[in-house]
């Protein structure tokens, strides 16, 4: 019962939102994958701040008074994944602006994980990506992980929908049974972007996030 009153939250925000989709959490996928052989399913939130993000630079060309140079945009996320017995992962998830969905495969120490957003109300083609994950285990209740990936988002400017490209790369540390039994994690991503709008292109993207599982 618990599943279905979360699967059906998440469903009701996304008929309701559209914005451009961050990657979901590398350091949740594979913590998902750790905990299958206890947790049937496991639901994560995330905060994340964007330093800067796409809407500075957008208003920046804009010079919109009404956003400041050193606007610090914050998502929160929440996601829910389906460990399976194998080592296949499938999960879906919410940001503030949009739904998302994502599948992959994860061992011990390396995972692959595919992602796309619904589309929202603006975007003909949804947003999507690949992510590939590396961790190491450091003692029995930490673990440090790398992540790089690579894409194709849009956002919103003007009731006009752009697309652009981002090739990252990323690092975590997470501890488990950290805040009432929780696994707690911070997670930095560092970004290019490549736009074919020329004040976008080849500026700089850096998502700072603090997770719970």
């Amino acid at each position: 019962m618990r599943i279905i009153n979360v699967l059906l939250l998440i469903l009701g925000v996304v008929l309701f939102t559209g914005c451009a989709t961050r990657p979901p959490s590398s350091m949740f996928f594979m913590e998902s994958y750790h905990k299958k052989e206890t947790d049937p399913f496991n639901l994560g939130v995330s905060f994340t701040a964007n330093l800067p993000s796409i809407y500075t630079y957008d208003h920046e060309e804009k010079k919109d008074n009404n956003i400041y140079e050193y606007e610090i945009p914050v998502d929160m996320s929440v996601q829910l994944s389906f460990p399976l017995k194998s080592h296949f992962l499938w999960g879906m998830g919410v940001f503030l602006g949009d739904g998302f969905a994502y599948a992959g495969f994860a061992w011990d120490h390396f995972g692959v994980m595919a992602w796309s957003d619904f589309g929202g109300w603006f975007a003909m083609i949804p947003a999507s990506g690949l992510s590939t994950i590396e961790q190491i285990h450091i003692g029995k209740d930490i673990s440090l992980g790398i992540s790089q990936h690579l894409e194709f988002n849009w956002f919103v400017s003007d009731y006009r929908t752009e697309f652009y490209k981002e090739y990252a790369g990323g690092l975590y540390l997470l501890k488990r049974r950290g805040v009432d039994k929780k696994t707690v994690g911070l997670e930095f991503r560092y970004g290019r972007i490549f736009s074919d709008r020329a004040s976008l292109d080849g500026n700089s993207h850096l998502a700072i996030s603090l997770s719970f599982i």
